[in-house]
C-alpha cells in the first residue's frame, strides 16, 4: 500500500512530501544509491525504477531535497521537504 501525505511548515517556508510504500525495501545502507534511475537495488525487472529517480530530479529542480528511510521486509518513507511560497 502507498501512502502520501503533505504537511505545510508556513512559517519555516517549507512543505514536506512524505510516501510511504510497504513494497519498497532496501537496506538502509544503500540510502545513497535508490535515487539512481534503474537501480536493481529497488527492483528486480531492468524496466521498472524509474519513479524515484524522476520524483527525486522534479523536486531538486524545485529547490527541494530528499531523504529515505527503509527497513528490510518492512517498506520505505521517502520525505521530500520543498520550499513553499504563499500566492
Amino acid at each position: 500500500m502507498i501512502e502520501i501525505r503533505s504537511d505545510l511548515l508556513a512559517e519555516q517556508g517549507f512543505c514536506t512530501i512524505s510516501v510511504k510504500d510497504n513494497r519498497v525495501d532496501f537496506n538502509q545502507a544503500q540510502v545513497n544509491q535508490i535515487f539512481e534511475p534503474f537501480n536493481p537495488l529497488v527492483t528486480a525487472n531492468e524496466f521498472e525504477g524509474q519513479g524515484i529517480a524522476t520524483a527525486n530530479k522534479i523536486i531538486k529542480l524545485h529547490g527541494g531535497a530528499n531523504s529515505a528511510c527503509g527497513t528490510l521486509d518492512q517498506g520505505a518513507v521517502f520525505q521530500y521537504p520543498c520550499h513553499w511560497q504563499p500566492s
